[in-house]
């Protein structure tokens, strides 16, 4: 579902909305808009100069906490990271890493802002293939989305990532919730240094509606 503070306004009733999909996101008493975010980041290099040790790529997630329904729904799109980039980079992917449950089913989908370089407050998930509320979000630019594989990046650069999860039978069952564990960034900048971020995702989906009780 759609995190109420980071939907895009005048998007109305949709696939995804709370009323429709019946979904919940709890995170321990608090709600997802008050929730820290985190950033974590790494530049791997073999002869750098420590002052020059800056993050390339820099990933936040919006949120955390339980997500449930109650009815499965096999596929997701889940997009709640957004990067930027510090500086250029060549080339670059992201992808889901150490999740339990579910798996990630081809490639990472980058979907610009409508200005370029301008900050995302938009994000959440919903049934696969998405639909027209991610369609007609006002902050991000959907004519314009490509694979997240295919990008090189300038300083600046900013975009949301969407990823399509399948579940686990198991987790469908309601006999275990589905977690998220992190998303991995790799990328090479233009002098050949290559990088990696690591960026821990703590979310959880579940088919059991008592979960969010």
């Amino acid at each position: 579902m759609l995190t109420s503070s980071r939907a895009a306004g005048g998007l109305g009733s949709a696939l995804v909305l709370a009323s429709l999909l019946t979904g919940c996101t709890g995170d321990g008493g608090g709600s997802p808009t008050s929730s820290p975010t985190a950033t974590v980041t790494a530049t791997v290099t073999a002869t750098a100069d420590p002052a020059e040790e800056q993050e390339a790529v820099q990933l936040e997630a919006a949120s955390s906490g339980t997500t449930c329904y109650d009815r499965p729904y096999p596929d997701l799109a889940w997009f709640d990271v957004t990067y930027e980039a510090a500086r250029d980079v060549s080339s670059i992917d992201f992808s889901v890493v150490d999740a339990d449950g579910l798996a990630q089913v081809g490639s990472t989908i980058n979907l610009p802002p409508v200005n370029y370089g301008g900050t995302i407050a938009f994000g959440g998930e919903l049934a696969w293939p998405p639909g027209d509320l991610v369609r007609d979000a006002r902050q991000i630019s959907w004519a314009a989305r490509s694979r997240a594989s295919s990008l090189s990046l300038a300083e600046g650069q900013t975009g949301l990532l969407m990823f399509h999860l399948r579940l686990d039978r198991s987790v469908l069952d309601g006999d275990r919730t589905a977690r998220l564990g992190g998303i991995r960034a790799t990328w090479r900048e233009s002098d050949g240094t290559k990088g990696v971020g690591e960026l821990p995702v703590e979310q959880e989906i579940s088919f059991r509606p008592a979960d969010c009780r």
